[in-house]
């Protein structure tokens, strides 16, 4: 009974900290300015075709945004693409456009790297328009 009071209690603490951080906190991991550093070594090590040289979560955090970003803009097969990557883009291409467009837009790094990456995808690949019907 005490192990199981010791683990809700670590877990309401967990919670209530994790409650208090939002997108405002000047800790919110995913900052543009605190994230982009971290995808710059995942675009290295990946490039080198090698493990891991910095901290592996947060370029795990990186190559994740940058995927689920593609897929919820491009793949849904129930929405209109937002963005049209060339056919068979892999990871590292998709993040050497999120790193270059930081490198060339660095008055947004206060952003959500999430936001950044919607920007950088929808300039690096538009979708063609379709001709207005008769």
């Amino acid at each position: 009974m005490r192990i199981a009071a010791a683990i809700v209690w670590a877990l309401a603490l967990t919670g209530t900290a994790h409650a208090q951080r939002t997108t405002s906190s000047p800790d919110w991991p995913l900052f543009a300015s605190k994230l982009i550093p971290h995808c710059r070594i995942e675009l290295a090590d990946m490039d080198a075709n090698r493990h891991s040289t910095g901290d592996a979560f947060q370029q795990g955090l990186c190559e994740g945004v940058v995927v689920t970003t593609i897929y919820h803009l491009f793949s849904p097969p129930h929405v209109t693409a937002v963005i049209c990557p060339p056919a068979n883009v892999v990871n590292n291409q998709a993040l050497r456009v999120l790193v270059r467009y930081a490198d060339a837009h660095p008055q947004e790094l206060n952003d959500d790297v999430r936001t950044l990456a919607i920007r950088a995808f929808k300039q690096a690949w538009p979708c063609a328009k379709k001709p207005a019907s008769p």
